[in-house]
Parts: C-alpha cells; sequence; structure tokens
C-alpha cells in the first residue's frame, strides 16, 4: 500500500520537530515545509515563503525527494496538508508583521490545498484566541470552564492572527466540503522543559494566561495523525470522554477531578484516554502534573470533522466551526 503523502508546514519549529518524527514512524511520506531546514535528515525540507502564493502553490505540487523522479510523472497534490508554520507569539517582530505573515501565509497554504483537491487540512490554532495570554493587563475570562461557545476577543496581534485563521479555514471547508481542523494548541512543553513545573506549582497564579494548560510537544504528532486518518466520526472506538478538571480549593492550590462524559458535543465525537505521562498526570487535558493516575501513557484524541478545541484546560470540547464531510 503506498504511504500518505502529508506536506507538513513548520516542522522545523517547536512543536513540529516534534510531530514529524510520529508521523514519519506512522509511515506517512513526508515533506517538511519551512524558511529552515529540519534537524531530522531522513525528512526531506523544502525552504519556502508561504507568503507568497506562488511558493505555496508549488509547495504543494512538488516531489518529496530525488527519488520521486523514477515514478515518470509529475507530483500529485498530497493526501493531506499540515500548518503549522507561523510567527510563534508576539515580540519577535513587529504586530503587524506577525498579523501579516501568519494570516496570509494561512490562506495561501488553505487556498492551494482546496483548489488542489486535498481533503484534509490541519492547522494550528492557539489557546491566545481566548483573549487573556497577551492582554495587557490584568484580563479575566469571560467564564471558566471554557465552552463551546467562548466569545474569543484577543487584543494582541498574535491572537487576532489566528481567530483570523479560523474563520479562513471555516470559509474554506464550507465552500469545498473539505476538513480543516484548527487546532488551539495550548502552551507547548518539550520534554526538556518539566524542569519548569516545581515553579508552576509554587505560583499557580503564574499560569493565568495560558489558562493553566499545555500541551506534551510529543502529543501533537499522534493528534494530528487521528485528525488526517480516515476514520469517521461514528468510529466504535470514538465514543466516550473523559476528561480532568482542575477544581479550586481555597488558598492551598487545586486537585484533579476526572469525569467521564458522553462525547457527542454538538455532532462531534472524541475519545480521549488520559493516565501518567512520564511526569505525572501531563497530557493534552491536565492541567498541572499535581496527582499521578496508572495506565496508558499517552493521551490521544478520536477526532469528528469539525474545528476542534482539544487543549482546553477543563475539558475537551468540540466547536462545529468547520463542516467539513469526509
Amino acid at each position: 500500500m503506498t504511504a500518505k503523502r502529508v506536506v507538513f508546514t513548520g516542522g522545523t519549529g517547536k512543536a513540529g520537530r516534534h510531530a514529524l518524527p510520529h508521523l514519519k514512524s506512522k509511515g506517512y511520506d513526508l515533506l517538511n515545509v519551512d524558511l529552515t531546514p529540519s534537524e531530522h535528515s531522513d525528512i526531506k525540507t523544502l525552504i519556502t515563503d508561504l507568503t507568497d502564493s506562488g511558493q505555496a502553490f508549488n509547495a504543494l505540487t512538488t516531489h518529496f525527494g530525488f527519488d520521486h523522479f523514477d515514478n515518470g510523472k509529475p507530483p500529485s497534490p498530497p493526501d493531506a496538508v499540515v500548518h503549522f508554520a507561523a510567527i510563534p507569539r508576539v515580540l519577535i517582530e513587529p504586530d503587524n508583521e506577525t498579523f501579516r505573515v501568519n494570516t496570509i501565509s494561512t490562506y495561501n497554504v488553505i487556498e492551494a490545498a482546496a483548489k488542489l483537491g486535498v481533503r484534509k487540512i490541519v492547522i494550528a490554532s492557539s489557546e491566545t484566541t481566548y483573549g487573556v495570554c497577551f492582554a495587557e493587563g490584568a484580563k479575566d475570562f469571560h467564564s471558566f470552564p471554557l465552552e463551546e461557545d467562548y466569545d474569543v476577543d484577543p487584543m494582541d496581534s498574535y491572537g487576532l492572527s489566528k481567530v483570523v485563521n479560523e474563520k479562513t479555514a471555516r470559509a474554506f471547508a464550507m465552500r469545498y466540503g473539505i476538513d480543516i481542523y484548527a487546532l488551539r494548541i495550548a502552551n507547548v512543553i518539550e520534554p526538556h522543559e518539566y524542569d519548569m513545573f516545581p515553579g508552576f506549582l509554587a505560583n499557580l497564579a503564574s499560569r493565568k494566561r495560558n489558562a493553566f494548560g499545555y500541551i506534551d510537544a510529543r502529543d501533537l504528532g499522534e493528534i494530528v495523525h487521528l485528525a488526517i486518518h480516515p476514520r469517521g466520526p461514528d468510529h466504535p472506538r470514538a465514543r466516550r470522554i473523559r476528561s480532568p478538571a482542575l477544581q479550586p480549593q481555597g488558598a492551598r492550590g487545586a486537585r484533579l477531578q476526572g469525569s467521564p462524559q458522553l462525547a457527542k458535543i454538538r455532532g462531534c465525537r472524541i475519545r480521549i484516554w488520559w493516565s501518567a505521562r512520564r511526569h505525572g498526570a501531563a497530557n493534552a487535558l491536565k492541567v498541572l502534573p499535581l496527582s499521578r493516575h496508572s495506565g496508558h501513557d499517552r493521551t490521544w484524541l478520536e477526532l469528528g470533522p469539525v474545528v476542534i478545541d482539544p487543549f482546553e484546560t477543563w475539558h475537551a470540547s468540540a466547536r462545529p466551526s468547520n463542516h467539513g464531510h469526509r
């Protein structure tokens, strides 16, 4: 069986460099599209400026390596496109450049993929859409836990660019009837960064801007895999959700609670396995490693054809902004 061809933009970045090897291990044929080469020598990088629509289009219609010339025909469009490339936060480049690069590159990638007939697209959205992360002053969340209909209202250029990108994705999904998944990714933590957690626990308020949440970078690869995997929302394993919640417990801190819920949320079914991951209760849904649980080592998501917010702090939720069909 021929390996599925996936173009992954931003695979050299903090999240992408952990997602790429995991996807490689799943048997995907990968092309990294970035401004700098990947550290993974077995994955080809195409140096591309995605704010140029011509370059974006060509990146999706190129050979993944010299060996592909042996096929004797021009390359076909990829089976899926994963778009993680972006200026990753504010205060790296001027605000207008952050907004320009992030919105135009996303538009170009989605447009090219949709018009080439790609049926599966994943884009990286962000927790910053909730408007607290880079807010001026001590802004509070409108409500907690974060619900599907939360009024996203960022005041910064980065968060605003992600809101625009979600709208762009929704527009193309409706127009072309394709699957586009916008992952509202929480604060990405790499394996070597877990030494920061004692400080987080000592000062829980310091994590408010991140909605007290995070995602282990190594889990993003599996989340992407499940998003582009050819399973429908009615797959028999996609039935229930188990989600931990951070419940206030006075001035002494907080405690974790796990509660099973039906995973059918506005037409989407999700299944989540959650348990300890190397450093306590650390996974895509847990807020902080406050306790240890036995069981599976990873947290995987079974996703339906909608825009998903899998990294909301208190529970997994789904918001059907993109009505693509499998």
